[in-house]
């Protein structure tokens, strides 16, 4: 009875074997995460957060979880098509490479950067 005891009580935390659940929070929710903890205290962190605000914006402020290199792909080639520099969109690239590198450092993102191998 002890034992079967400590399994229900187990199964009432989260186990290892189970899959961690998928992270449901948008864009924009990361990206103010990131202010909060990192992007206030850059130089440019107000510049950077609106350019990261309208880029999300233009997104459609998708799920962090839906984001990938296609997705990311798709939307420089729309900007560039549109006129925008490449300059300006590769600092959109950048920017948002190290939204989800700083969220990882802290522990708040636990999948890998969905736009780390895209290249400028």
């Amino acid at each position: 009875m002890r034992w079967e005891a400590w399994v229900k009580a187990k199964k009432t935390q989260r186990p290892d074997w189970e899959p961690t659940p998928k992270d449901s929070r948008k864009l924009s929710e990361l990206i103010e995460k990131w202010h909060d903890s990192h992007g206030r205290h850059l130089k440019d962190g107000e510049n950077r957060l609106l350019m990261v605000r309208n880029m999300c914006s233009r997104l459609k402020n998708p799920r962090a979880a839906e984001i990938d290199a296609d997705l990311f792909l798709a939307y420089r080639n729309e900007r560039l098509n549109s006129g925008i520099s490449a300059n300006t969109v590769n600092h959109e690239h950048t920017y948002l490479n190290a939204i989800f590198n700083e969220l990882i450092r802290i522990g708040d993102w636990s999948e890998a950067n969905p736009v780390a191998k895209v290249k400028s």
